[in-house]
């Protein structure tokens, strides 16, 4: 479905400026829809890096329900492999979130669209995270071959 500038402008004018940022901030917006949202907060006198700069950082609920923020540590087009990353560092005592999974295994076509999958540790895990990543990097964690003699 191609929406020109104009229908897009249109669009943006009817938003609050709450609506307008909550879209910004979302991450969905194409880059065209990004550029014209933007230039329609900041023609209301609203700066809006502040809330579109998220590259690496979410908001996001741990298990036990409370508020954090989260950091992007590593990225993937494969949702396997960020999912395998994510069981390594929960392994380690980590809590790990998986961004863009789902539309990396239900739309594969999508997923490059939609930037892959992301794996994501609350801000204050980052480097412990860190420090697992590169040790899986280096081979220190493959998982042992079992021996032949017993069942696999």
């Amino acid at each position: 479905m191609d929406v020109s500038r104009e229908e897009l402008t249109n669009r943006f004018r009817a938003f609050t400026d709450e609506e307008l940022l909550r879209h910004l901030q979302s991450d969905t917006l194409t880059s065209l829809a990004s550029e014209i949202a933007i230039a329609e907060l900041r023609s209301r006198g609203i700066d809006p890096q502040p809330a579109h700069v998220q590259s690496d950082r979410e908001t996001s609920y741990t298990p036990d329900g409370a508020q954090t923020d989260l950091v992007t540590v590593a990225e993937f087009w494969d949702p396997l492999q960020a999912n395998l990353l994510r069981a390594c560092l929960e392994s380690h005592g980590l809590f790990a979130y998986v961004w863009g999974e789902h539309l990396g295994t239900g739309y594969a076509f999508l997923s490059v669209a939609g930037g892959g999958s992301r794996v994501q540790v609350p801000r204050d895990q980052v480097a412990q995270a860190k420090e697992v990543l590169q040790a899986l990097e280096r081979g220190e964690l493959e998982i042992p071959d079992a021996p032949e003699d017993q069942p696999r």
